[in-house]
């Protein structure tokens, strides 16, 4: 798969996982925006710098990463452990993605639940199996 069509593949798997969780978020009395996708490597720089990130090898540096927030009813706060982040991750999952709030990533340290990720292979051993439907 080229650059692009990944690129393609990701944005039609945020379109999915928007379309799950907006309906969820109103449920919950919240608000949820796409906050950032691609992501320039002096930014990346600065995250890593401030804390905020761990590697120079992020997937937003190549459009293959989102990070979104969830927002409380009356706009006043980020609500960074929100339930709608596991109903979330756990769609993202299902369609071949991978979500910054799995086991394997808090085991390391590294837990992000607001981040959703292109990945290669499980996104094209999802999409094999869902093929025909």
């Amino acid at each position: 798969m080229t650059k692009s069509e990944k690129r393609a593949d990701f944005t039609k798997m945020v379109l999915q996982l928007l379309a799950f969780a907006v309906p969820r978020a109103s449920y919950h009395g919240v608000l949820i925006y796409l906050k950032e996708v691609e992501r320039h490597k002096c930014a990346q720089q600065l995250n890593v710098n401030e804390g905020v990130s761990w590697t120079f090898n992020s997937l937003h540096l190549r459009g293959l990463a989102s990070d979104f927030v969830v927002i409380s009813g009356d706009s006043r706060q980020a609500l960074w452990n929100h339930p709608l982040f596991d109903e979330m991750g756990e769609f993202w999952i299902s369609i071949g993605g991978e979500w910054g709030g799995e086991l394997s990533w808090i085991e390391k340290g590294h837990e992000d639940r607001p981040h959703f990720q292109y990945n290669a292979k499980r996104r094209g051993k999802y999409l094999e199996e869902n093929q025909d439907s």
